[in-house]
């Protein structure tokens, strides 16, 4: 059952058509309450809204039979004290098995919390419960799962980063930035995977046009997570070490004349 982008049903791992958008919302609705109940009058006035049917009741039914069949399992839509739910195994929901995956990679080291943070942002095929996400039901999981989304990606980037595959790192991270540019966690990253991939000044950059970007739509400064090293350390090669730039490429401060050491400039771009 895919739930993150378009509801969908899979068998055997191959698609199986789910023609009806009220069978589809059926399928997300159910899937969105993580396998508890959900009362039939939620149901109703999740797939009909205000378009009721003459008989409510008995047009779910209908529609739940029908989502059944597709379903290919009877006892996977189980009948529940004055509702129903989804009785399979997690990994038979890919929001289910999204959220375990992203559980699973906490405390792994970098290279197996890459390939399950990676395994699990690859289940995503659009919005969580495209069909049902602004219904009072559903919105609160589907924002949780938007959020727990975007810090796997940046979780992600991180393990790239610890890794030393800074490339892939930066590249998640651009495209991170361009869908969430006020995120300054992804920002920060960023920052840190430029300079480890050798292109500071782009990292100056960065940070540049996101301090600006605050003060433009927020007001605010970059919080101390998302600003300039204090001093000349960075990350190379997912270890702690020592970065200088060459004397004669050193980017140029547009504030003042800083110190020619890039304590002195880190400290000059900190400022508010």
């Amino acid at each position: 059952m895919r739930v993150l982008g378009t509801a969908a049903l899979e068998r055997d791992g191959q698609p199986v058509a789910v023609p009806s958008a009220r069978q589809r919302a059926l399928l997300a609705v159910l899937a969105s309450a993580g396998g508890e109940p959900v009362r039939d009058d939620a149901l109703i006035d999740a797939v009909w809204g205000d378009r009721l049917p003459v008989s409510p009741a008995g047009a779910l039914r209908t529609q739940l039979s029908r989502l059944r069949k597709l379903i290919g399992d009877d006892a996977a839509l189980a009948r529940a004290p004055r509702g129903h739910a989804l009785r399979v195994e997690r990994s038979g929901v890919d929001a289910w098995e999204f959220e375990d995956r992203v559980g699973r990679a906490r405390g792994e080291e970098p290279a197996p919390r890459a390939e399950l943070l990676s395994s699990a942002l690859a289940l995503w095929r659009g919005r969580a419960f495209a069909e049902v996400a602004d219904r009072e039901l559903v919105q609160p999981v589907a924002a949780r799962l938007e959020g727990l989304r975007l810090r796997a990606a940046e979780d992600l980037a991180e393990a790239w980063l610890e890794a030393g595959r800074h490339g892939e790192a930066v590249a998640s991270l651009e495209a991170l930035t361009a869908e969430e540019p006020l995120r300054e966690r992804a920002v920060a990253l960023l920052m840190r995977g430029l300079y480890a991939a050798g292109r500071p000044s782009e990292a100056l950059d960065r940070f540049q046009e996101h301090r600006r970007r605050l003060a433009a739509e927020l007001g605010l400064t970059p919080s101390p997570a998302s600003r300039l090293p204090s001093s000349t350390t960075t990350w190379r090669r997912g270890r702690r070490s020592t970065f200088a730039w060459p004397r004669r490429t050193w980017p140029t401060c547009r504030r003042c004349p800083c110190p020619s050491s890039s304590a002195g400039l880190a400290s000059c771009l900190r400022w508010p």
